[in-house]
């Protein structure tokens, strides 16, 4: 054996390996490589058509005119014309309810304000003869401006109330012009002894109320029947129940639930607790809700009014508006919308005779004027099928 380089073993014969393989190979590359050459030509003409799309497209926007160029309006903006033809309109009346309400269970109770020399001649011709405007001692004279309505006098602070005391200050023929009497027990109405109970002096007032023939209204404010917390009973350093025990006394009871219409749920309690309270001493006494606002609180609206008066509408049997002295838009607006003088009145159905009763004769009565007795005591309101609805005002108005 020679010693050198030793030779690698080939199970193939010199030159036949090289024949039978590598000829193939050199076909099945060249074969691929013509084949990665065709797609990459495809692609490449594929993206420069699409390229060539693309110019012609932006050429021809570039082409196209232009819109002209528009300011965007703020969404807060009002458009208007440029041009009116006509009057300029009015705003709408914020004091009408904007939400459709139905107000004919409210409709058929008649509604009760105060007026004074200032007001009269705006309120008075907006009522009728179902409603009533109250005055004081000192401008009882108004009576005479009352129109179809009837007329409630105010009784005024006297050191004795009996009729002699009266008379003094108030001439039987003012009397006669108005068929109630109303008072308050107000702690600042009342003398201070009978401030914790004033059922004697309900006692008294009830007294000369009948010796003049008259009905007698009492209006008592909101603690008399319950107390900061909504406590029955009222407020600590009253009788409890004073307001309810009134009813005792009163034709009608006014309850003074005016600070609570802007939260309805606490002037249906309210209302609700009163009511059947009052008619349990009293079976016929009326209870009406006292609704509105004084000067230095003034915030209400109509819309109020309505929210708070309308889930109560059979509950009650009347409506006092209190309003300030110097501003009566808001009595005016809520007698208007609850249809007096034909203003704002839906359809009823019935008409005016369904409504009221007896037509001409339950609305305007048979004696309630100068027939005597039976005309002031109200004996008609059985015979016609009216409601009567008597209202109080305060003091201070």
């Amino acid at each position: 054996m020679k010693r050198g380089g030793s030779k690698k073993f080939n199970a193939y014969p010199e030159g036949t390996q090289k024949a039978q393989c590598v000829p193939g190979g050199y076909a099945e590359s060249a074969k691929r490589q013509t084949s990665v050459r065709h797609l990459s030509l495809g692609v490449l003409g594929i993206s420069l058509w699409v390229l060539a799309v693309l110019v012609l497209t932006l050429s021809a926007c570039r082409a196209m005119p232009r819109p002209p160029r528009v300011t965007p309006v703020p969404p807060s903006a009002e458009l208007r014309p440029t041009a009116q033809v006509g009057p300029s309109p009015q705003p709408a009346d914020e004091s009408t309810p904007t939400a459709a309400v139905d107000l004919t269970p409210l409709q058929h109770l008649p509604i009760g304000l105060a007026v004074n020399p200032a007001t009269v001649a705006g309120l008075a011709p907006l009522l009728q003869a179902q409603d009533i405007i109250k005055v004081t001692a000192a401008n009882v004279g108004l009576a005479a401006q009352a129109g179809q309505a009837q007329c409630a006098l105010h009784l005024p602070r006297l050191d004795a109330y009996t009729p002699d005391e009266l008379l003094a200050v108030v001439p039987q023929a003012d009397l006669d012009r108005c068929a109630f009497f109303t008072l308050s027990i107000e702690a600042h109405a009342l003398p201070e002894a009978d401030v914790p109970d004033p059922s004697a002096f309900l006692g008294r007032v009830r007294t000369l109320a009948d010796h003049f023939g008259k009905k007698l209204m009492v209006a008592a404010p909101a603690y008399r029947f319950v107390d900061n917390l909504g406590n029955i009973g009222g407020r600590r350093n009253l009788k409890p129940g004073s307001g309810v025990d009134a009813a005792r006394y009163a034709d009608i009871l006014i309850v003074e639930a005016q600070k609570s219409v802007d939260d309805p749920a606490s002037f249906a309690s309210l209302l609700r607790q009163a009511r059947p309270a009052a008619q349990a001493i009293n079976p016929a006494v009326q209870v009406w809700a006292m609704i509105g606002c004084a000067e230095d609180r003034c915030s209400d609206s109509v819309d109020a009014f309505v929210t708070a008066l309308v889930p109560l509408a059979t509950e009650l049997d009347g409506i006092w508006i209190f309003y300030p002295p110097a501003d009566p838009t808001l009595a005016q607006d809520f007698v208007k919308l609850m249809g007096r003088r034909g203003e704002w009145r839906p359809e009823r159905g019935e008409g005016e005779k369904g409504r009221r009763g007896e037509g001409e004769k339950g609305r305007r009565g048979e004696g309630r004027r100068g027939e005597g007795e039976k005309g002031r005591r109200g004996e008609r309101r059985a015979e016609s099928g009216e409601r009567r609805i008597l209202v109080f005002h305060g003091p201070d108005l």
